[in-house]
């Protein structure tokens, strides 16, 4: 996803088979509330020496004044947005999917796609769903899509590769973009979350997301969720600490298993793993990394919470290397592990998932037209291979000091 372009996915995300378009009072549990603030009708505010516009219906806030709040909380010299537009549902269902590498594995977007709360553009457009735009929780909406304002404006994500820890992790593949989304949802969750605690009687963002999280029933849900859930925790845990938010883009993690366990910055880095891959008819296209999250979300396509966690567990680092022959693609994921047993343990968990999601052959397994092969490269080492039959069945690695990956 772009860093341009943040999206607050609408708390009361569809189910799969379900279309309303943002939950009721019985499903989150949120108190009796009424709105706190009076119903701004389509007009232009002032706030600090600029307007904001709301375009398209009201909204129940004082839209300018809450920047100015923000703002100053943060200490931050910045200009509000342009304008706040009204969007009908229909207008705000996100149509992302996952990387493709993780379709392979199982994970889709659900089908009843995902409603978002908000969305901001750069730092002069924030689009607010009517269905959320007059109800009661309207400030923490836009407190989150303030803060991604902020960001956008102060170059957040910017200040998180200057640290050059993000050029430690390969720009293809799931964890990159994963981990900067998580550090910016994060920090985005928790600004709006402590708004509401100390301003409102709102359900919290940060519960919110938790609740929504463990209501996902669907790994693609888990996918698009985990950033809000996984980022307000770490964020929390790190400001619990006297740190500052820009402190925390200064020094982001280095990893989403950092995220997880919620690590001090630069505990428990990456082991080393190196790469060296050489190809005849396959081009090697892009490398990038899967990372723990993102191995706990394949897992869960077809694993409970619990399995798909005990599998992801023990991850050291991993190396996703796609290849490319015309329209056809395939992919040699190489995972290093703690230890034995973790290694162990994932080569078993994954094993058991794609014996739920595919047919067993004498060479591993066979989804359609896409073949998958996984085997122990060495004590801490697997190797699994992904793609058409073809490139499954001829791939090769090798590891000794470093580890050799021969495409067909």
């Amino acid at each position: 996803m772009s860093a341009r372009i943040v999206l607050l996915l609408l708390l009361a995300v569809s189910t799969a088979g379900c279309t309303t378009p943002w939950t009721t009072q019985a499903d989150t549990d949120e108190p009796p509330t009424t709105a706190s603030t009076p119903v701004t009708p389509a007009t232009d505010v002032t706030a600090n020496g600029s307007q904001i516009r709301v375009e398209g219906g009201p909204i129940a806030a004082d839209q300018g004044r809450l920047f100015q709040r923000i703002a100053q909380r943060r200490g931050v010299d910045v200009r509000p947005p342009e304008r706040i537009q009204v969007i009908d549902p229909a207008e705000a269902e996100s149509t992302a999917e996952p990387p493709e590498f993780l379709q392979l594995l199982g994970v889709h977007a659900p089908d009843s796609g995902l409603g978002l709360a908000g969305q901001t553009i750069g730092h002069d457009l924030v689009r607010i769903n009517r269905s959320v735009a007059t109800d009661p929780r309207i400030e923490g909406v836009l407190v989150h899509e303030y803060t991604h304002v902020i960001q956008n404006q102060r170059g957040a994500t910017g200040t998180m590769f200057e640290s050059g820890r993000m050029d430690a992790i390969p720009p293809f593949g799931v964890e990159r973009p994963l981990l900067i989304l998580t550090v910016r949802e994060g920090a985005a969750t928790y600004a709006a979350d402590r708004y509401q605690r100390a301003n409102t009687d709102t359900l919290p963002q940060g519960i919110r997301y938790e609740r929504l999280y463990q209501r996902q029933d669907t790994a693609g849900g888990r996918y698009f969720v985990a950033p809000y859930r996984f980022g307000y925790r770490y964020v929390a845990d790190r400001l619990a600490g006297n740190e500052t938010v820009e402190a925390i883009y200064a020094q982001p993690p280095q990893s989403t298993e950092a995220i997880i366990h919620r690590y001090e910055p630069g505990a428990e880095p990456p082991a080393n793993l190196t790469v060296d891959v050489t190809a005849d008819q396959w081009e090697q296209r892009r490398r990038g990394r899967v990372g723990e999250l993102g191995t706990r979300i394949a897992l869960s396509a077809s694993l409970n919470e619990s399995q798909s966690s005990a599998g992801a567990a023990g991850w050291g680092n991993d190396a996703l290397v796609t290849f490319q022959n015309g329209s056809a693609k395939g992919y040699v994921w190489i995972a290093r592990w703690d230890d034995t047993a973790n290694e162990s343990e994932f080569r078993t968990a994954l094993g058991t998932a794609l014996d739920r999601q595919a047919r067993r052959t004498a060479t591993g397994w066979r989804d359609g037209d896409t073949a998958y092969r996984v085997r122990q490269g060495d004590a801490r080492t697997t190797v699994v291979v992904v793609g058409p039959a073809a490139f499954a069945r001829n791939a090769t690695v090798e590891l000794n000091q470093s580890v050799a990956v021969r495409g067909p």
